[in-house]
């Protein structure tokens, strides 16, 4: 179960998609605003980095996501082992 305090991997997820999508939106908006203004190179560069970066942190969501519902399952597990053969939770 999870912490009150800590969102759900899922969660972590959804917000890097949401990320994404902003910096999508924003790009192409400032891509609107400054093409006359010759600095739209600069701008690519960033949003590049961005992405790149944003990448990254998805692959490591959905493998923290993977991990945590593994981990949940052997937590299951191990509680019905422990209840089907009369053990005392902590023994």
């Amino acid at each position: 179960m999870a912490n009150p305090t800590e969102a759900p991997p899922g969660d972590f997820l959804h917000a890097v998609e949401q990320i994404r999508s902003h910096v999508q939106r924003l790009d192409s908006r400032l891509h609107s605003a400054l093409r006359g203004l010759g600095i739209l190179a600069e701008l690519d560069m960033i949003v590049q980095a961005m992405r790149k970066q944003l990448d990254a942190a998805q692959v490591t969501a959905k493998q923290v996501t993977a991990k945590m519902q593994q981990l949940q399952k052997l937590v299951d597990t191990s509680a019905l082992i422990h209840l089907v053969a009369g053990i005392e939770p902590g023994a």
